[in-house]
């Protein structure tokens, strides 16, 4: 979304100024003619590189759509248009949203559809949710669609919240496993040896396999950080991948 400084001049030959929001200056310029004024000039503002870093303030969540669902369902059902809907909903939004919501408006407002206008964020809305979006605008169902996908929303969110509830606990002992696992190998083993290695005795081979591996652990601790990241790293660009999300689900 790009800012734009204006002068113009109204019906009596006023001269104003002002600031509009637009995705170009062709959008810009239909918008203040909308307003019923005469255009003059129209330049582009140019932010502050810092400012454009505050803007961001993070990442739409599936809840933040899920939200946005409802409320833009209800407004259509009491018989809003789109655009004073988008309108109501971007002075409600923060953040990453309402910078989407500004797009989303000032694409509508410029002539395209309300599914073409989305469709340019699909880091935030699915081909499924632009899909049917098309399918209600076609149809003249748009009403019934926000409401149906508003509900289908709600209901994936309360299943994401049991199923992160229900990892809770397993986590917790998870992570406590590992914990005192490092607690072993680093603390708890590298005393014990020093006892052992007094007996002058020849010790089981699970023993010895845990005395190496604590053995390494204190030498070689940056490299097996480095390793254990990279694995992780590579798990998720593997999780992105088709096959891999389906064997990883």
């Amino acid at each position: 979304m790009k800012k734009f400084n204006y002068r113009a001049k109204d019906k009596k030959g006023i001269l104003v100024t002002g600031r509009v929001e637009a995705s170009s200056a062709d959008a810009a310029a239909k918008l203040i003619r909308e307003r019923d004024l005469i255009l003059i000039s129209l330049k582009t503002v140019k932010e502050n590189p810092f400012a454009a870093i505050k803007r961001v303030k993070g990442k739409i969540t599936p809840g933040d759509v899920s939200t946005f669902t409802r409320q833009l369902a209800t407004m259509i059902n009491a018989g809003l248009p789109i655009t004073e809907s988008l309108s109501i909903l971007r002075t409600q939004a923060k953040g990453g949203m309402q910078a989407v919501f500004m797009q989303v408006l000032a694409d509508v407002e410029g002539g395209e559809s309300f599914s073409r206008a989305l469709a340019k964020h699909p880091k935030s809305f699915s081909p499924t949710y632009i899909a049917l979006i098309t399918a209600g605008e076609a149809g003249g169902v748009m009403d019934k669609v926000l409401s149906r996908l508003a509900d289908n929303l709600e209901k994936h969110q309360e299943f994401r919240g049991k199923v992160k509830g229900a990892l809770i606990y397993p986590s917790i002992i998870v992570i406590g496993m590992i914990i005192v696992g490092l607690i072993m190998i680093i603390f708890v083993v590298p005393r014990l040896t020093s006892l052992y290695t007094e007996f002058n005795a020849e010790l089981p081979l699970p023993t010895r396999i845990l005395i190496g591996v604590s053995s390494l652990a204190l030498k070689l601790w940056p490299l097996m950080l480095i390793a254990i990241a990279s694995g992780l790293y590579a798990l998720r660009l593997y999780s992105r991948t088709p096959a891999g999300r389906r064997k990883l689900d």
